[in-house]
Parts: structure tokens; sequence; C-alpha cells
């Protein structure tokens, strides 16, 4: 499974995503950068069945904010 986090325009900012066991509060993976120069984020991960998932979706700069979306591949 891929979870990739894009800003979108008009106000592009730099993204931070998070996965969680959502029962455990464990973080699992996070990413920042997806590569050099591009600050959208990507997590590829094998998501088990029966297991839960906590996804955070936040910027790399506390002052950040804007809108994006989440997609699930």
């Amino acid at each position: 499974m891929t979870v990739r986090l894009v800003a979108a325009a008009p106000a592009f900012f730099d993204t931070f995503l998070s996965i969680y066991d959502a029962v455990t509060g464990e973080r699992l993976a996070e990413n920042d950068n997806v590569a050099d120069g591009i600050p959208d984020s990507e997590i590829e991960f094998t998501a088990e069945a029966g297991r839960h998932y906590l996804i955070r979706c936040s910027s790399a700069r506390p002052e950040a904010t804007g809108t994006y979306s989440v997609e699930l591949k």
C-alpha cells in the first residue's frame, strides 16, 4: 500500500506524513519529502489484515497550513 500526502495549489507547503499503530500508538513510518525538491510526502508499507492504523497528516513547519489531499493506492 502507498499513502501519499499532496499539498494543493495555490498554497503549496511542505507536508509531513506519519503512520501509527492505532492500538499501541507506535509510529511505524514517517516521511517529509518524496525526493529532493518535492515537498509532498509518501510512505509505502504493507498493511496487515485485522490491524488498525492511524494516518497523521501535517506540515514540516508548525506555522504552515494549506489544503491537501491524501491518496491511498
